[in-house]
């Protein structure tokens, strides 16, 4: 995913659940979310604009 978007000219940030903040939401276009139910609302609660940043949440935990 972060080849892609890259190569079709996005700037691209890795963070992990400790380094993603409110403030990389802030400036984000889309906010991707890999992980179980905890991770994926905690991304979410960290998007003040729902109507600015777009928000996926992939579960890779399904068997939980």
């Amino acid at each position: 995913m972060q080849y892609t978007l890259t190569n079709y000219g996005y700037n691209v940030q890795l963070k992990n659940e400790t380094e993603f903040k409110k403030e990389h939401a802030d400036h984000a276009d889309l906010v991707v979310a890999f992980g179980g139910d905890h991770t994926y609302l905690d991304a979410q609660s960290k998007v003040n604009d729902p109507y600015k940043t777009a928000f996926l949440g992939i579960n890779s935990h399904p068997e939980h």
